[in-house]
């Protein structure tokens, strides 16, 4: 019993997450891995920022710009931003029924 006891100590501690002593601060040891990894990040950071501007600029350009340019055509409003005859922003619901029980459960 105590050799599977053991075995299954070993494989706990193989799979475990604890990081190793020496890699404990995630920093690697060597100075030459240091400035590998800090090349490494900057040249991920640089390809980043490009892949976002052009990923938001195509979607901009491709789906935001030419709808609103549709609906400026069309004359929608999709907020309702214009005041209409009554002068005021003031929308009244239709529908809704004001009493106790409806206070009661207000969502």
């Amino acid at each position: 019993m105590s050799n599977r006891n053991e075995r299954v100590t070993v494989l706990l501690k193989k799979w475990s997450y604890e990081p190793i002593p020496e890699q404990a601060s995630g920093k690697p040891a060597n100075g030459v891995l240091r400035r590998i990894r800090r090349a490494w990040m900057a040249l991920a950071r640089a390809i980043g920022k490009a892949n976002a501007l052009v990923l938001l600029s195509l979607v901009y350009g491709l789906v935001i710009g030419p709808a609103a340019l549709f609906l400026k055509i069309v004359g929608k409003d999709l907020l309702e931003r214009r005041i209409g005859n009554e002068g005021t922003f003031w929308k009244r619901k239709i529908g809704e029924t004001q009493d106790v029980e409806r206070s009661k459960r207000q969502f």
